[in-house]
């Protein structure tokens, strides 16, 4: 199932309606994604150091120098998950369409969700995937632990959101959230997969829409099992 799904939207990448979503989200996610970071910078600049349980990780003499820079490019980074998420959320009526256009045209068409509710769920998904990435931004410095902390984190919550998301789509919030709670090993190895691509240069761009693809096919299969 992980595998179909992934492989279908890839496959629809050049589905117009994905490039004209594609086109859109990544425009106005990088003006946002360029404010955050600027913001980060700003307040890495500030900073006397970094602490973990009362010992100094990062002097703030690094944080100055070439080191804040690498600092910055990091949480930037780390950020854009976050950003390019909440932006695709304006978007993600149009790819889950596209999707049952092509997919599923027997399938009832999904509901469209109010402005304000929908930016009210990409804030509230941008806001936790920021500050608890913060939180583990210490442990992000050991090789190895890095990765792993990445992929556990970022993979439950993308997997979380991005099923939500889809799922507020076509069903009641209560019924999306216990089809989840039945399904939590496929939603987060789906979202192990979104955070992997998330953590590619470039391919990240693309990843939001190819989660959101891959999640509406897994919600369909989940569904129907």
């Amino acid at each position: 199932m992980m595998f179909s799904a992934f492989s279908r939207a890839l496959g629809q990448l050049p589905d117009p309606a994905f490039r004209s979503v594609l086109l859109r989200s990544v425009l106005l996610a990088i003006v946002v994604f360029v404010g955050v970071a600027l913001l980060v910078g700003w307040w890495l600049s500030g900073i006397d150091g970094l602490t973990l349980f009362g010992v100094t990780i990062l002097s703030g003499e690094w944080l100055g120098g070439l080191g804040g820079f690498a600092a910055f490019l990091l949480t930037a980074w780390l950020f854009f998950p976050a950003v390019a998420s909440l932006v695709l959320g304006f978007f993600l009526e149009d790819v889950v369409d596209a999707v049952d256009r092509r997919h599923y045209p027997g399938d009832p068409p999904g509901r469209s969700q109010p402005f304000f509710r929908a930016l009210w769920l990409g804030l509230r998904f941008a806001v936790v995937l920021i500050v608890l990435n913060l939180l583990a931004l210490p442990l992000y410095l050991f090789p190895v632990i890095n990765i792993v902390v990445y992929l556990l984190l970022n993979g439950y919550l993308l997997g979380r959101e991005y099923f939500e998301l889809v799922g507020f789509h076509h069903m009641d919030p209560a019924s999306v959230t216990r089809l989840r709670r039945q399904n939590r090993a496929p939603v987060f190895i789906a979202g192990v997969i979104t955070a992997g691509f998330f953590a590619i240069p470039f391919v990240n761009l693309v990843a939001p829409l190819i989660a959101t693809a891959a999640m509406t096919h897994i919600f369909k299969d989940l569904r129907l099992a």
